[in-house]
């Protein structure tokens, strides 16, 4: 039971890195986009639009343009988008069989279900915030796409696209590749697995100092959603704290979940 318990949370811990990963790779790909226009291109992440722009010509009078180890580069990284893509996917499929092995022994709903309530109401209220964030990042994607294209001058258009951009990555840029029909379900199925690891990361990271839990009177929830205060387990006390990180465009709104042993 152990092993399968650090076996995932090792591998939730791997698909965090992992979307780091990829919000490098897609600031970087930006800078390449925004440098390669400077020079007077007007491209974008789209594969098929670098690979045009490497000529320039027809015939016996094609040849590559000044940019063109430039578009490489741009192609490149789009590559190194997808294959961290993939990965991320790989490392979901590691953790849900992690997830399936522990599900053997202890069926998770079972286990959440011994936390205190007011765990389980913080839980609760953390999902139906992270669906209102989701659908709130979609909204306002499309409406700054449609205000940054609508610019007229060239040279304003490419700035307004350039801070549009950088604006959005991540979690809502992955959101928006679904089709609107598919779109709630998918939400849905983020939000609901936001709070499964919120709560299991809970679960772990608690009992690994307190053992079961006995005692949360001293928890309390704060006016920005966190969790904080002394429980007391069957082999000692803890200090939780919460903290609220991203909710931004690129970055989807979580809980960094800190544990602090009483001695």
């Amino acid at each position: 039971m152990e092993k399968v318990k650090v076996g995932y949370q090792k591998a939730l811990e791997a698909i965090e890195k992992q979307k780091g990963t990829i919000e490098r790779h897609e600031k970087a790909l930006t800078k390449m986009i925004d440098k390669l226009n400077k020079t007077g291109l007007d491209v974008t992440a789209d594969v098929d639009v670098l690979q045009a722009a490497k000529f320039s010509g027809e015939g016996e009078a094609r040849k590559a343009t000044p940019q063109y180890w430039d578009l490489c580069s741009a192609v490149g990284k789009m590559e190194d988008i997808k294959n961290a893509q993939k990965k991320l996917k790989e490392r979901e499929a590691i953790a849900d069989g992690w997830y399936d092995k522990l599900s053997k022994y202890e069926k998770q709903q079972a286990v959440f279900a011994e936390l205190p309530q007011i765990i389980l109401d913080w839980a609760e209220a953390y999902r139906k915030r992270v669906i209102g964030w989701l659908m709130e990042g979609v909204e306002n994607y499309f409406a700054d796409l449609k205000k940054a294209e609508a610019v007229e001058d060239p040279t304003e258009r490419r700035a307004a696209l350039k801070k549009f951009r950088l604006g959005y990555g991540g979690t809502i840029s992955r959101l928006v590749t679904f089709p609107s029909y598919e779109r709630p379900t998918e939400v849905e199925r983020l939000a609901l697995r936001q709070k499964n690891d919120l709560l299991a990361m809970m679960v772990y990271r608690v009992t690994e100092e307190t053992g079961k839990l006995t005692d949360a009177s001293g928890l309390h929830i704060g006016s920005n959603g966190e969790i904080n205060g002394l429980v007391v387990g069957e082999k000692g006390s803890a200090v939780i704290e919460t903290i609220l990180a991203g909710g931004y465009n690129i970055q989807c709104l979580h809980f960094r979940v800190l544990v602090k042993p009483v001695k």
